[in-house]
C-alpha cells in the first residue's frame, strides 16, 4: 500500500484538526435572528425534529464539524468578493464521510477498512457558476448519468458548470499526480414514463492522452416508491487498446429520499435515505471483436442510525466474476456508516 492509498485517511485528519482547532472570530455565527446563519439553524432544527428523537452522542460532534467547514467555506468564498459587495451564503455545498468495512467472504478473518471523503462546494463569490470539487474513493455502483465513474482515484477539481457544458479542470492525487483537463455536454429528454440522458465528455489526461467517453442511460418511475434505471457507457483513450464498454442495470424500491427535489430523477444509492436495490454490471473491450472481462452483481440496503438524518448504514453483498481470475466466483460484504455534514438538512 502506498502513501496515496492513505489520502482518504489524510484528509480526514486534516479535516478533524481544521474543524477541532481554534476558532477565528469569523466563524462565530450571528447572532441576528434575520440572519442567513440563524435562518440556516431553524430549517435545521425543523428538519431535524421530524426525525431526531431524544440526544445522541454524535449530535454535537457532526453540528460542530458542519459548522466549522461551512464557516471556513464563508471565508475561502470572502475572497472572490470586489469591494462594496455584500457576501451571500450558500448552504447547498456538500461534505460527507464514508467509513466501510470490506470483506472477502472466502476470508472473512482479514477484513479490510475503507474510508471515502466527498466534497462538493459552491462558490457565490464565482457567480454560482464554479464548484470545488473533492473526492477520494466514488462508491457509486449504480448506474448513472455521469460520464466517468473515476473508481477507486482520489481527485481534486474545479468545475465550471453551464447549462450543457461542464468544464473540469483538476488532477488525480497519486504518483506521479496526474492532470486533467475536460468538457462534458450533456442532454436530457423524457418520453414517459422513461427519461433519457445522453453524456459525451472529451478530456485530456497527462498519463492517458486524449480521449472521449459516450454515455447514454435510461430510468423510469413506477408506482413513485420504484425505480428502474439502465446506464451504457463507451471508453476510448490514447493509451487503451480498442475501447473500453460497460453495461449496466439497476431496480430499486425507495421508500425516502435524502433530497426531495431529487423525487423524479435518477437516483443512485447514496441519494437513498431508506432504500432496496439490486444492479448488475457487465464490462468488456472491444479491439476487432468483443471481450468480457467481468460481470458483477449485488444488493444494497440503506437506512437511518438511531432516527438521525445525517448518520446511515449500508450493506452491500456482491458477487463478480473476472476473467483474470478464470471467472471464479468472489464474494465481498461491504458494510458501514454514512455520514453527512450538510447545513441545509
Amino acid at each position: 500500500m502506498t502513501i496515496w492509498r492513505c489520502a482518504p485517511l489524510v484528509a480526514g485528519l486534516w479535516l478533524c484538526g481544521l474543524c477541532f482547532g481554534e476558532s477565528s472570530e469569523a466563524d462565530t455565527p450571528s447572532e441576528d435572528p434575520d440572519s442567513p446563519e440563524a435562518e440556516a439553524e431553524q430549517s435545521n432544527a425543523s428538519s431535524s425534529a421530524k426525525k431526531e428523537n431524544g440526544k445522541f452522542w454524535l449530535d454535537e460532534p457532526q453540528q460542530w464539524t458542519t459548522e466549522a467547514l461551512y464557516n471556513r467555506l464563508v471565508w475561502l468564498d470572502s475572497m472572490f468578493y470586489g469591494p462594496g459587495l455584500t457576501q451571500r451564503e450558500d448552504p447547498r455545498s456538500r461534505f460527507r464521510l464514508s467509513i466501510f468495512n470490506v470483506t472477502d467472504l472466502e476470508q472473512p478473518e482479514r477484513p479490510r477498512p475503507d474510508m471515502s471523503i466527498s466534497a462538493s462546494v459552491r462558490l457565490p463569490g464565482l457567480r454560482d457558476r464554479f464548484r470545488l470539487e473533492f473526492l477520494s474513493e466514488d462508491l457509486q455502483d449504480f448506474p448513472s448519468s455521469g460520464a466517468d465513474p473515476d473508481e477507486g482515484s482520489t481527485r481534486l477539481a474545479l468545475r465550471r458548470v453551464g447549462n450543457w457544458l461542464d468544464v473540469d479542470v483538476g488532477g488525480r492525487l497519486k504518483l506521479p499526480p496526474v492532470l486533467f483537463v475536460r468538457a462534458t455536454a450533456r442532454y436530457t429528454w423524457a418520453h414517459d414514463p422513461v427519461q433519457w440522458n445522453l453524456a459525451q465528455r472529451v478530456f485530456y489526461e497527462t498519463d492517458e492522452g486524449f480521449g472521449e467517453i459516450t454515455s447514454l442511460s435510461q430510468h423510469m418511475w413506477l408506482a413513485r416508491k420504484w425505480m428502474l434505471g439502465h446506464h451504457s457507457s463507451v471508453r476510448w483513450s490514447e493509451a487503451t487498446v480498442g475501447a473500453e464498454w460497460q453495461d449496466a442495470l439497476m431496480i430499486a424500491f425507495v421508500a425516502d429520499l435524502m433530497e426531495e427535489g431529487h423525487e423524479g430523477r435518477f437516483v443512485g444509492r447514496r441519494d437513498m435515505d431508506h432504500g432496496l436495490g439490486f444492479h448488475t454490471r457487465v464490462r468488456g473491450r472491444y479491439d476487432g471483436g468483443h471481450a468480457m472481462t467481468n460481470y458483477r452483481v449485488g444488493f444494497v440496503y440503506r437506512r437511518p442510525l438511531f432516527r438521525r438524518d445525517y448518520l446511515y448504514l449500508e450493506v452491500l453483498p456482491e458477487v463478480e466474476w473476472k476473467a483474470e481470475n478464470d471467472w471464479r466466483e468472489e464474494y465481498t460484504l461491504r458494510m458501514g456508516i454514512d455520514i453527512l455534514f450538510w447545513r441545509d438538512r
